[in-house]
């Protein structure tokens, strides 16, 4: 919640235009916000995003909600480019089979929520790859994931069936 957090501008980024997007404005958060329409998986994103704040000190946290396909992979990547401090993801629906990104999420089996859970599992396991930057930092990474600083957990106020979240921090 940002009245938990004052002084803290949020950028948020869609494709879309700011007027399809009336969440800030119906919260009262529209003050706090700073639109950026933008496709995140152009390679452009992240310079264009840094420019909009360049400031000292200026920290990320990266935050993905309900991130469609291969949307979670980019913040994942978003998160390592821009350096930040956090990223925080509920991914919604996985890549599809003709993606071949993730072909262990539909392995003999055709449960929605099974395939979930293996999408978010491939998820955790990429952002252990971008918090472990040694092979030693990676063992020890994939023997406790909790202390690599990144988690796997279930957010009970999601009013949906996608309620995983991976928080990853440095």
């Amino acid at each position: 919640c940002l009245t938990m957090l004052p002084g803290v501008v949020v950028t948020p980024c869609d494709i879309v235009g700011e007027d399809t997007l009336p969440h800030f404005r119906e919260a009262g958060l529209a003050d706090r916000t700073s639109y950026c329409q933008h496709d995140i998986m152009q390679s452009d994103f992240v310079p264009q995003l840094k420019r909009r704040h360049l400031r000292d000190g200026m920290r990320y946290v990266v935050l993905g909600m309900h991130c469609c396909g291969e949307l979670s992979l980019r913040a994942l990547e978003i998160y390592e480019e821009v350096g930040a401090e956090a990223a925080l993801l509920v991914p919604c629906c996985f890549p599809s089979r003709a993606s071949k990104v993730a072909p262990e999420v539909y392995e003999e089996t055709e449960c929605q929520d099974t395939m979930y859970l293996r999408w978010a599992e491939h998820l955790q396991r990429a952002a252990l790859q971008k918090v472990a930057a040694t092979d030693r930092e990676r063992s020890i990474a994939q023997a406790d994931p909790h202390a690599s600083g990144v988690e796997l957990t279930r957010v009970e106020h999601v009013m949906s069936k996608r309620d995983l979240l991976i928080r990853v921090t440095r």
